[in-house]
């Protein structure tokens, strides 16, 4: 077979190793023809071949955020739509932000924002109602914080949600109440926050932003995504909007859709329907537990200074027999697990599905493991349970220092420990949980991976560097890994002949740096989705 179109550099990752080589691609179709030596591909080249020679600029697989929040954060990113409150050091400033969005727009039947972090704010105080009512005694305000577990709402919103002095506590969360039991505007947990923000979050017409969103992708090196929750935002049949998309041909990310956990039988019809390449569904999703930060990651000692240990989001005998009916249904579980505990009543449920459906090799995941216990990794590789893993919450969070304050200093210096997870063979891939986290490049997750620094460098010495990745193994897990957790290794993360011509070229050799800093600094040059170029520099 001829090749339509080689690429060649002295620097090409094929994924299948861990340093790159020098030689080139060659792509028919929609697919690798050959990756390797020059001459190799080469002799693969016709008459009518485009050969292009990116000379030492590195040629990678496209890269792959296998945790994200697509449409929520398409939406997110609609300035008409949401209010950024990433970076506000206190909750006057984000009642100032909100306060201009209110005014630019009255007609919003919601307000929405996110972002907040109490964590950065100069007093650490949770806000209250009562810095929103001041200004939107009648337009329902929605602002969640930046991890997605808490919202804080005004006055307005708290009666579109019917919430009272008497409503019950949700289980697993908690309406935030003031010495007179006035709820005060601020709900934890899931099964609290959802009460306000599912009301809150009912959009339409999410064509334009989404379309948006695959701009900023493609510029990126972006080429599929792991969508969670892929219908928490809108009332619109969002599946639709995505076919629509693909349709017009505009759809240049591949994007494999995690439905709830709690949606098993519209998981495995939705599945049915969307057999594709570039919509498809890997799996499902379940929260079992919370954050850190907020004392509702559900964890196998109690937080400092307290004889709290955090709760489950679902009663633990419910969410082993949802697991159970998951695998045996054939539908890989992704779980939320950030508190060691959640991590190993994941992997309880794992085992007892494994006992009662037989090893079936499905990609289940555990999502974050922030903390987790030496011998609960070791039984995730025994399970073959795969991590989904975030460098930049890695590096957020141990920079504003809540984990020392909230779990003590022995527990922290034991989070987030990729080399740990990698070096007891459990397969590990990379994402930003976006828009959880806010818009970061790929290869600032790179960087965190393999410095342990935020994007700016600091701190020097990075955080914990004992746990990082050699810059190989990152791109692996960013690519292979990834594909991975997504039950889409077959298709996807490696250049390798018959697999999908997805890559991305990088303005640099990353393996050929003075500074690991310029891994974070590099930029993408080019983008091939299908053995089409989606983004040119």
């Amino acid at each position: 077979m001829v090749a339509d179109r080689i690429l060649l550099s002295e620097a090409v990752f094929t994924g299948n190793t861990l340093e790159p080589l020098a030689g080139g691609v060659a792509i028919a179709g929609d697919r690798v023809l050959a990756a390797g030596p020059k001459d190799e591909v080469m002799a693969l080249a016709g008459p009518d071949t485009e050969v292009t020679d990116y000379g030492d600029q590195l040629i990678a697989p496209g890269f792959n955020d296998s945790h994200v929040h697509f449409a929520s954060a398409a939406a997110y990113d609609d300035p008409d739509f949401c209010v950024n409150l990433m970076g506000c050091t206190s909750e006057q400033e984000c009642a100032e932000r909100v306060r201009a969005f209110c005014e630019a727009h009255p007609d919003n039947e919601w307000v929405y924002g996110l972002g907040w972090d109490t964590a950065i704010w100069d007093d650490h105080a949770a806000p209250t109602r009562d810095s929103l009512d001041c200004f939107a005694p009648d337009q329902p305000i929605c602002l969640s914080s930046f991890d997605h577990h808490a919202v804080w709402v005004n006055g307005a919103a708290l009666a579109k949600a019917g919430i009272t002095a008497e409503t019950p506590q949700p289980e697993g969360g908690e309406i935030v109440h003031d010495e007179s039991g006035r709820p005060v505007g601020l709900l934890l947990g899931q099964p609290a926050s959802t009460m306000v923000s599912d009301l809150a979050l009912q959009v339409k017409g999410l064509k334009g932003s989404i379309l948006r969103l695959l701009d900023v992708f493609r510029e990126l090196g972006i080429t599929a995504v792991g969508d969670m929750f892929p219908r928490d935002l809108s009332n619109d049949d969002i599946y639709d909007t995505y076919r629509e998309i693909e349709q017009d041909g505009d759809l240049t990310c591949r994007i494999t859709f995690f439905p709830s956990l709690l949606e098993i039988p519209e998981a495995l019809d939705l599945r049915a329907q969307l057999r594709g390449t570039r919509l498809r569904v890997g799996g499902v999703k379940q929260v079992l537990d919370g954050v850190i930060e907020a004392h509702t990651a559900f964890m196998l000692e109690p937080y400092e200074g307290t004889d709290q240990r955090g709760e489950t989001n679902l009663p633990p005998d419910e969410f082993k027999r949802l697991v159970r009916a998951a695998d045996a249904a054939g539908l890989p579980v992704r779980v939320h697990c950030i508190g060691d505990a959640s991590a190993r009543l994941a992997l309880d449920a794992h085992e007892e599905a494994q006992a009662a459906n037989g090893r079936k090799e499905l990609h289940h995941c555990l999502e974050h493991i922030e903390t987790i216990a030496d011998e609960d990794i070791e039984r995730m590789a025994a399970l073959g349970v795969g991590a989904s893993v975030q460098p930049l919450h890695a590096t957020f969070g141990s920079s504003t220092g809540f984990y020392d304050v909230c779990i003590g200093a022995d527990r922290a210096s034991r989070c987030w420990r990729f080399r740990t997870v990698r070096d007891a063979g459990v397969p590990l891939g990379l994402s930003t949980d976006f828009p959880a986290a806010p818009m970061v490049l790929p290869l600032q997750v790179l960087y965190a991976a393999v410095a342990r620094c935020m994007p700016d460098g600091q701190p020097a010495e990075g955080f914990h560097r004992e746990y990082a990745l050699a810059l190989g193994e990152a791109l692996q897990c960013m690519t292979q890994g990834s594909a991975w957790v997504e039950s889409f290794d077959h298709e996807l993360g490696t250049l390798e002949p018959g697999k999908l011509a997805d890559l991305v070229v990088i303005d640099r050799n990353l393996f050929a740096v003075d500074d690991l800093h310029e891994i974070a600094e590099a930029s993408v040059v080019a983008t091939i989705v299908g053995g089409e170029t989606v983004f040119v520099r």
